[in-house]
């Protein structure tokens, strides 16, 4: 199962592919509801082409580029707590649930049993490489699960 080093100002965690693909479908599920600047266009963008599986082993955020000042990173901020927000409200009842079935028409989750609090725990840890509390590098050992 292939793995990414997800990486903000050089610091970041590891990560399995799949569970990260399937919280950017959230993540960008709710961008489409958002009304966005033209740098956020293009970010949602690559979140979706990142959801959608093709980079295993290499999925690649590009925050460096796209969280540039600290507008943008408040913004990716604001979306993250919305989007934990969301799963958190649908809880167990996911699969039933709007949110789900946005998800579902870009990513074809038909399957797939999803673990609200496994997605909650990757925009956390999301969230707090955004805010600098990260502090690991791609060679440090991995001491986190998700």
């Amino acid at each position: 199962m292939a793995s990414s080093f997800i990486d903000f100002k050089s610091k970041g965690f590891w990560i399995k592919d799949n569970i990260l693909n399937l919280t950017l479908g959230f993540l960008y599920s709710k961008m489409l509801e958002c009304d966005l600047p033209p740098w956020a266009i293009d970010f949602r963008n690559l979140i979706k082409e990142n959801a959608a599986g093709h980079f295993y082993g290499f999925v690649d955020l590009q925050l460096d580029d796209f969280l540039t000042s600290d507008e943008r990173r408040l913004f990716f901020i604001i979306l993250l707590d919305k989007t934990t927000q969301d799963l958190n409200k649908a809880g167990p009842g996911l699969h039933s649930t709007e949110l789900y079935k946005r998800v579902n028409d870009c990513l074809d989750l038909k399957g797939i049993i999803i673990e609200v609090d496994r997605l909650t725990k990757v925009i956390y840890y999301l969230n707090k490489l955004v805010k600098g509390e990260i502090l690991t590098t791609e060679s440090d050992p991995i001491d986190y699960f998700f």
